[in-house]
């Protein structure tokens, strides 16, 4: 089969199981906020997207670094995820320890504390799956890496669900992510264990330690996209209020789906770059200028149609009770075109190790970001008075 061929199959195949997993996501969370309601639907967006700037920490760029490590030289599969492993085993004390501290000082709710807690424990065993992904999608087994994210989100969708319809709460919605994680990552690590390589623990600190220093770079500027990505919802709940959260949750989550699409190419394309950077640069330009077309094309169709149909969306979404996230999805999109190609960008210059280089652009937009939520804060969240 041809590169090319090769490429647009992969591409094909993940890209619609993604939007399969995509599709129960959104459902989820829009089954959680109608049922749980604008309020509640808040702290359980908090609780997501404050657990969600520690992420990083457990992962300290090491996803990545195995997918383009291990696609130039298979053999080191084995070698990363043993010491990924350990990283983890070493870390996530650590962090669960850090986000319960921190924690105290943004919320006095015991419901939203309680919430934090179960949330950081399922995003913790959710961050152990990512030490066992990256091998999966270095030997270019997209099917497989894609089945298992759509089984955790439809059993996620599933359970949750059947939890709120009969009556079941907020904590519970929590309780369900955390077992259900459980049983993934048991499957997963199956999967990786009679698919391709044994599971052990690393034994070599230094080894360890050479891993986390070399993929900081990258780690570093995923530490900052998260924020980025989250802090609003984070600076909503203590600047405003959990409704406040709610409805800007709604029209992110709305958002997030078509941001998807460049994330999916993104995880296509990087093996194939990573390795034809070393090895044929005029195939490398060739495959990243294919990929820009497709980014462009798909940005601008999906950004202008979802403005014009914003106020349809989250009315058949989530209902009138959210009609203040109208005006929020609406500037959200204005942005796609170039939430797209930076997506994509950013992609191909991990694959090409010029990881550094993302993250001072990463950083700047950041602390931009932040400075001018802050001292625009009521122009901001007019839409919400």
């Amino acid at each position: 089969m041809s590169e090319h061929r090769s490429v647009l199959k992969n591409t094909m195949v993940y890209g619609v199981m993604s939007a399969v997993t995509t599709f129960a996501l959104f459902v989820l969370y829009l089954v959680v906020a109608r049922y749980l309601g604008a309020e509640d639907f808040g702290r359980f967006s908090f609780a997501v997207a404050f657990v969600v700037l520690f992420v990083p920490l457990l992962d300290p760029g090491l996803y990545y670094l195995t997918v383009r490590d291990v696609a130039r030289k298979p053999e080191l599969a084995s070698h990363y995820l043993s010491h990924i492993l350990t990283w983890k085993l070493l870390a996530s004390p650590l962090v669960l320890l850090l986000i319960c501290v921190i924690v105290q000082f943004l919320h006095d709710s015991a419901i939203t504390l309680q919430a934090v807690y179960l949330m950081a424990i399922s995003q913790i065993l959710h961050s152990w799956k990512d030490a066992f992904r990256p091998i999966l999608l270095a030997r270019e087994m997209f099917d497989l890496d894609a089945i298992s994210l759509a089984i955790e989100r439809l059993s996620l969708l599933i359970l949750v669900s059947a939890s709120l319809v009969s009556g079941q709460g907020l904590l519970w919605v929590c309780w369900v992510f955390v077992l259900l994680r459980v049983l993934d990552l048991a499957i997963i690590a199956c999967v990786i264990r009679y698919k391709i390589c044994p599971i052990s623990f690393g034994g070599h600190f230094s080894v360890v330690k050479e891993l986390v220093f070399t993929a900081f770079p990258i780690g570093a500027f995923y530490m900052t996209l998260s924020v980025y990505t989250y802090i609003d919802t984070v600076m909503l709940s203590v600047l405003k209020s959990d409704l406040h959260v709610g409805w800007y949750s709604a029209a992110f989550k709305v958002y997030e789906g078509p941001v998807l699409i460049p994330a999916i190419i993104g995880t296509v394309f990087m093996p194939r770059l990573s390795r034809l950077f070393v090895e044929n640069k005029e195939a490398f330009i060739s495959l990243f200028e294919r990929g820009i077309k497709y980014i462009v094309l798909a940005s601008l169709v999906i950004g202008l149609n979802g403005m014009l149909l914003s106020e349809m969306i989250v009315d058949l979404s989530y209902g009138h009770d959210y009609a203040n996230s109208v005006r929020v999805l609406e500037i959200l999109l204005a942005g796609l075109i170039f939430v797209f190609t930076i997506n994509f960008l950013q992609t191909v210059m991990i694959s090409i190790d010029q990881q550094k280089v993302i993250l001072y652009i990463a950083l700047i937009g950041l602390v931009s970001n932040v400075f001018l939520n802050n001292k625009h804060e009521n122009e901001i969240y007019y839409p919400f008075a």
